[in-house]
């Protein structure tokens, strides 16, 4: 690969990054750099101002010297000559320093304004960052959109009342039956603040898009004087938000396209990366204290938060009926990325003995990031030179706007040392196909990583499965580890009719514990369960959201799992009741199924087994191959 497209696919510096965070614990948030234009290689060194000057241009100074000595001495020599007075040559002189005078302190206080204002611009410019300007001073395809501010400052009454109604009737009766102490939950105020939303930026894509959808990205901004409060009347604890701010690039995606009003049918908003998002709580300590919630932190109540916003999570509105909803709910990606992560090179030495005296190696280890999919490489110890050879695989949703995240850090019992950062654009590598690189490591003196990216195309048919088992070698193997070979994408729907009881349930291949459990926990309570689903393929496990009392609950979530082999493996459905801790249904799904679905996707109403006579889970299920032209090289080493 030429150093051209290399230089290319390492276009990180993009402006949808949202804005930068500061290094805690040795941990840096994905920040954005300068524009390429404005970039300085740490290498590059500085022009030095004194350059020697040649031999030319000393001569002409020389002449330039003599001409002025000349004209300050040949006055006197006529005087002298014409045989004048020298009283004419005292008074040239005072005539001359007088007016030297008066000029020289126009000039000086001329040149103490200017440097003045010199000085008040460097400052300035210091100051002012890249980052503290609108994206649209830097970047042509981003608009300014004031018009669309002023048109949200005209709407914010109006968005306030719907925020407060959306609270009222729709959170804070999903709060008190979320758990048995948040029964007497209530909001005793709800004030959004007359601070509305900002919209810095928006950037629409019309490169490489469907024909039946539009997407921009909308860079906002949100300083809110919020203020909501909490009242939990049966601990008399009070809790609240004094003050919200986000700073973000939010996905907007309208789709389908249709021919009649109101000619969208749903919109689908995400971010494609965690936003910078501070909330002033008043009373968290007091809420934290409540049996149940205890082991919840301010940082894990924003990681809730991000659960619901960031890629691959989306809220879809429907401007329609369900005519194509039930597909953005399903949403598929549009590839996997494989990283083989492989070694780094003159890496900077972090660890010091004796005070500093004597400078040692490093224990580097990396952290990988795409969207809210996060990896860590192992670490090698006392090392400059380490090598990792790790293989990770990445979904991606969304390759526009979306970057690899790498830093590099030193492990440290106390806090641990940045080694540098790397930032990789998932459009120029979408381009590419296939990277194999060393990169310069950014925010760093020294060092460089060696990455070997490939990107995978899902298809839709098993024609050449067989070829990629082959590639991965997982024909030859029966274990669920390695390299995946497909990727399955499973949409939980809903459920019917699933057991309250032990009355409910059927007998006829019900293991004894299960009987134990269901008979323990139904002399506890008789009422309505509070089921959730576990979903396994191989080593993976994976859980839906708990829906609360009742028998036939609406999950409406998709899962993803990359498959080692589809022709062995198979995926486990347990339906759980979250309040009785027993089970309440299982199911077993061989992947091989779908092989002979027409697109490899199958949608069925499954019945349950160890459940209630007439218990179904509705599932949709969705295989897809995992496709690369690099495949037609031979075996993929791992």
């Amino acid at each position: 690969m030429s150093r051209d497209s290399m230089t290319a696919v390492r276009g990180a510096h993009s402006h949808n990054a949202s804005p930068t965070a500061p290094k805690e614990n040795g941990h840096t948030a994905p920040i954005p750099a300068p524009p390429c234009d404005s970039f300085t290689h740490p290498s590059a060194g500085n022009t030095p101002d004194d350059t020697p000057v040649s031999a030319t241009s000393e001569l002409t100074h020389t002449w330039v010297h003599f001409a002025k000595t000349f004209v300050l001495i040949f006055p006197i020599y006529a005087l002298g000559y014409f045989e004048f007075s020298f009283s004419w040559l005292l008074i040239g002189l005072v005539v001359f320093f007088w007016w030297r005078r008066n000029t020289g302190g126009k000039y000086s206080r001329l040149s103490r304004a200017l440097a003045f204002f010199d000085q008040e611009e460097r400052s300035v410019k210091q100051s002012l960052t890249t980052s503290d300007l609108p994206s649209w001073v830097h970047f042509p395809d981003v608009e300014r959109v004031e018009w669309l501010n002023k048109t949200v400052k005209q709407m914010w009454p109006y968005i306030c009342q719907f925020v407060e109604k959306l609270f009222r009737e729709t959170i804070e009766p999903a709060v008190k039956e979320s758990n048995a102490h948040l029964s007497t939950f209530c909001f005793s105020k709800i004030d959004i603040g007359d601070k509305p939303l900002r919209v810095n930026g928006v950037k629409v894509y019309t490169e490489n898009v469907d024909k039946r959808q539009i997407i921009m990205d909308l860079q906002i901004s949100f300083v809110g004087n919020t203020e909501i409060d909490v009242d939990i009347k049966r601990y008399y604890c009070k809790a609240g938000i004094k003050s919200i701010q986000i700073h973000g690039v939010l996905r907007v995606v309208m789709e389908p396209l249709l021919g009649d009003m109101p000619l969208v049918g749903a919109l689908s908003l995400f971010f494609l990366k965690k936003p910078l998002l501070d909330i002033n709580w008043t009373g968290l300590t007091n809420i934290l204290d409540i049996p149940g919630l205890n082991g919840f932190s301010d940082s894990l109540i924003q990681d809730v938060i991000y659960s619901y916003l960031v890629l691959p999570n989306r809220i879809t509105i429907p401007l329609v009926g369900d005519m194509e909803l039930a597909q953005l709910r399903f949403p598929m990606p549009k590839g996997v990325l494989r990283i083989h992560f492989l070694e780094a090179q003159d890496l900077e030495g972090k660890d010091k003995f004796l005070g500093g005296l004597i400078k040692g190696k490093s224990d580097p280890y990396g952290i990988l990031q795409i969207g809210n999919q996060l990896f860590q490489s192992k670490t090698v110890k006392e090392s400059l030179h380490p090598k990792w050879n790790e293989v990770y695989e990445a979904l991606v949703y969304e390759h526009s706007g979306q970057h690899l995240e790498i830093e590099l850090f030193d492990e440290d019992p106390d806090k641990d040392d940045f080694l540098g950062s790397l930032m990789i654009d998932m459009t120029e590598l979408h381009k590419e196909q296939k990277v194999d690189e060393w990169f310069d490591l950014e925010e760093a003196p020294t060092g460089k990583l060696h990455l070997k990216l490939e990107w995978l195309s899902l298809l839709s048919t098993p024609t050449k499965l067989d070829q990629v088992l082959r590639s991965v070698r997982a024909d030859r193997s029966l274990a669920n580890d390695g390299l995946s070979s497909a990727l399955l994408v499973v949409y939980l729907d809903s459920a019917k009719n699933l057991p309250s009881n032990l009355s409910d349930f059927t007998y006829d291949g019900l293991k004894q514990v299960s009987v134990f459990k269901a008979l323990k926990s139904a002399k506890k309570s008789s009422s309505e369960p509070s089921p959730y689903v576990q979903l396994t393929v191989g080593h993976k496990t994976l859980e839906s959201k708990i829906r609360y009392k009742t028998k036939e609950p609406m999950w409406e979530d998709s899962f993803s799992f990359l498959v080692h082999n589809p022709r062995r493996q198979e995926l486990e459905v347990e339906v759980k009741d979250d309040k009785r801790k027993c089970t309440l249904g299982n199911l077993m799904v061989p992947l091989s199924s779908l092989l002979a679905e027409e697109d490899m996707t199958l949608t069925q109403c499954f019945p349950l087994k160890n459940s209630g006579p007439s218990s179904t889970i509705k599932l949709k299920m969705a295989l897809r191959v995992k496709w690369t032209t690099s495949f037609l090289t031979g075996p993929v080493c791992y």
